[in-house]
């Protein structure tokens, strides 16, 4: 039995399938993580081209038959400048492959999904360290959603001042660090709170006399790395495995930093 239902979601991915074709993986808000065919998509001029492009964000018209097929879209934002700056596109396709790997089918994640388009908006307006600083923000913000969230603030044992990066334990002083983890360099750690906290970054990007102007000058190309490192292999703590592709959007950037 054939049904039609309406689903908002952002593509977190886009395959190739036969000459015309792709097939996507969606986030939604209202069926969590799901497959569909997008038909004739490859063709020029194709009327659901949008529907089967990366970062894509809209309501998608589904056919739920032997197989789930996109066959109308509204696009809400399409993200394309995000596709024209390699940077840019390396922090993107990690925020979503992160919502990706965490959701699951019939599981509902709406903070999730709004987290990582609100991550692709100020990715995509950002400039220079700020592209950096929302990834990372919103990147422990996603983990957060998934029940892995970290909190800023001083020590998570004593509120002493944190030196330690504790995959088990958060943030923690020299006293109470445990388990696997990494140390905090001074700008790490300044960044790290800042992306931790509740300030409202959204405006003022460029301007060194505000917080987050101070926070751009300590992320310097060091930090980056440092900074990455670190979150790169919380990942593969939470997630319980490495994974390939998260794990090349991070070199890539990095090496081409």
């Amino acid at each position: 039995m054939q049904t039609e239902e309406k689903t908002v979601g952002i593509v977190v991915a886009s395959n190739d399938f036969g000459e015309n074709d792709k097939i996507i993986t969606l986030c939604t808000f209202e069926r969590g993580k799901i497959s569909a065919m997008v038909k004739g998509c490859k063709k020029q001029n194709a009327r659901l081209k949008l529907a089967s492009s990366l970062f894509c964000f809209g309501e998608f018209k589904i056919l739920n038959a032997k197989y789930s097929r996109v066959i109308e879209f509204n696009c809400i934002e399409s993200f394309f400048r995000l596709t024209q700056s390699l940077k840019k596109f390396y922090l993107s396709c990690a925020i979503c492959e992160t919502l990706k790997i965490f959701m699951k089918e019939e599981e509902l994640y709406p903070e999730a999904v709004s987290e990582a388009v609100n991550a692709l908006k100020n990715i995509e307006e950002a400039e220079g360290a700020g592209e950096e600083f929302f990834f990372i923000r919103s990147f422990l913000k996603l983990l957060s959603c998934f029940g892995y969230g970290i909190e800023g603030g001083g020590c998570s044992v004593c509120g002493k001042k944190p030196v330690f990066f504790s995959f088990e334990n958060g943030l923690c002083c020299e006293e109470h660090k445990a388990g696997k983890g990494e140390y905090l360099s001074e700008k790490a750690l300044f960044v790290l709170e800042q992306a931790l906290s509740d300030n409202d970054f959204s405006a003022g990007v460029n301007d060194s006399k505000t917080k987050f102007g101070e926070t751009l000058e300590k992320l310097d190309s060091n930090t980056v790395k440092e900074l990455f490192f670190i979150l790169r292999h919380y990942f593969y703590f939470c997630s319980d495995k490495p994974n390939l592709p998260l794990k090349t959007y991070f070199k890539e950037f990095i090496f081409d930093h």
